[in-house]
């Protein structure tokens, strides 16, 4: 049997721990000095509104190139609000916030009229052309060049 060497394990466990106990004591400090906490008041429900519109619109760009003119939303005024959001210290005003969910209405509603790329039958049938000749266990990934 082999002899196994876990000092390097050992040494990234026990700088684990010594982080979480250092962001424990910087809580306990906090919490004792009265200080808020500025990041949780950056994980506003504002601020995950704009992570769910640029994730949704990064999604569609994919398939569709003029997303942005189609649902007539611009690149400058999403990293405008983001950057309001994160930056200062005051909250989204409720008129940016309306913005916010009227855009994800928006990219709600071009989702469920916009057409499937693929029909559930047409995956299917390529599936069984691909499985036709398949042998039983048999790896489909390409072999490395040695």
């Amino acid at each position: 049997m082999v002899k196994q060497n876990y000092s390097r394990s050992e040494k990234a466990a026990s700088e684990g721990m010594h982080a979480i106990q250092v962001n424990r004591l910087l809580e306990l400090a906090d919490a004792a000095s009265g200080k808020k906490d500025s990041d949780k008041e950056k994980q506003g429900p504002a601020r995950q509104l704009i992570k769910i519109i640029k994730q949704k619109l990064r999604w569609l760009h994919k398939g569709d190139p003029n997303i942005y003119k189609t649902l007539d939303i611009k690149i400058s005024s999403i990293k405008k609000l983001e950057a309001k959001s994160c930056g200062s210290s005051e909250p989204l005003d409720d008129e940016d916030i309306e913005t916010l969910k009227t855009w994800i209405a928006q990219i709600a509603e071009y989702k469920k009229k916009r057409p499937s790329t693929i029909s559930d039958e047409k995956i299917v049938e390529a599936e069984y052309e691909k499985h036709l000749n398949k042998r039983h266990n048999v790896n489909e990934r390409w072999l490395p060049l040695r």
